[in-house]
């Protein structure tokens, strides 16, 4: 019985390196695109950690279209025990009063709000394809409205994204914080539980220095990266060692991140994804994801 004994925990020695650790509550997420079949998506997500997913949902102020494929994934994901963050996406600069109809509709769809998490509001503001207005007119017209609409039901409210390449007040591009700082300007930090960042970059240097920027200037808000990835490399090798290089920066900075993307794509210049389109894992990142999901410093 002793040499039982003594086997049996030899074998649990030897395997709980590989255990999956909890970490607190930072969160290790995926974006899901409305392509994303859930039932046969499930197995794999589960088996490489994720425990969160981020969805999309292309919106128009005045329609009001129960019908939404992102909000049936959105139920479908709460049963199978994950976190929804749900995002709310249209360029179009509404009023205040439009915004709030919005806000206050999308909560009484059967069973979404008992199904979303953390609701995202509007994405990467500094890219005109996304947002036609300004630092303040977002505040004011949309993030205020999405406050007051979703705080008093007790629901969590994402700012709006912006991505690290950025323009200064001279037109010139670059690794710039400038539309975060004229975020909080306009009162950005009052309207969210979660302030958000987009950290794309072609190094870990520069998303390290980014990220060393962002920081101060959100101040004690916990920061959400729904969209976390480097720019595309050609040498997915290399591309995993930057993820994985990059982590404790992440993991110490930010309160969770949603690994862009689930599915491989070809839009965008293509990105290899965690599952190819067959749902088959994604060498090196479905195995660098199951290794990240379990980081701590």
């Amino acid at each position: 019985m002793q040499a039982i004994r003594a086997l049996l925990l030899f074998s649990l020695l030897c395997i709980w390196p590989i255990m999956p650790v909890q970490a607190g509550s930072f969160i290790h997420g995926v974006f899901a695109g409305y392509e994303t079949n859930i039932d046969t998506a499930n197995t794999p997500m589960r088996r490489d950690g994720i425990t969160a997913v981020r969805l999309w949902t292309d919106i128009a102020w005045s329609s009001f279209d129960p019908n939404e494929a992102s909000f049936e994934q959105a139920v479908a994901l709460k049963s199978l025990g994950y976190k929804v963050t749900l995002l709310l996406q249209t360029s179009a600069v509404p009023t205040y009063q439009q915004a709030r109809a919005y806000f206050d509709w999308v909560q009484t769809v059967p069973g979404l709000k008992d199904a979303v998490d953390n609701w995202e509001i509007l994405n990467e503001l500094n890219n005109s394809q996304y947002w036609a207005g300004n630092a303040q007119q977002y505040v004011d017209n949309v993030l205020k409205a999405a406050w007051d609409s979703f705080h008093p039901a007790g629901e969590k409210v994402v700012g709006a994204s912006t991505t690290a390449w950025q323009a200064d007040s001279s037109g010139v591009y670059g690794w710039k914080t400038t539309y975060n700082q004229a975020l909080v300007d306009a009162g950005y930090l009052n309207y969210v539980d979660y302030a958000n960042v987009h950290p794309y970059t072609n190094t870990t240097d520069e998303m390290e220095s980014w990220l060393a920027a962002i920081a101060p200037i959100y101040g004690s808000k916990p920061i959400l990266a729904t969209e976390f990835n480097f720019k595309r490399m050609n040498d997915w090798n290399e591309w995993a060692d930057a993820l994985k290089s990059v982590y404790p920066t992440i993991y110490s900075t930010l309160a969770g991140v949603f690994y862009y993307r689930l599915l491989q794509s070809g839009s965008e210049g293509g990105w290899p994804g965690l599952l190819t389109t067959d749902y088959q894992p994604q060498q090196p990142f479905y195995q660098t994801w199951k290794q990240l999901t379990r980081y701590q410093p």
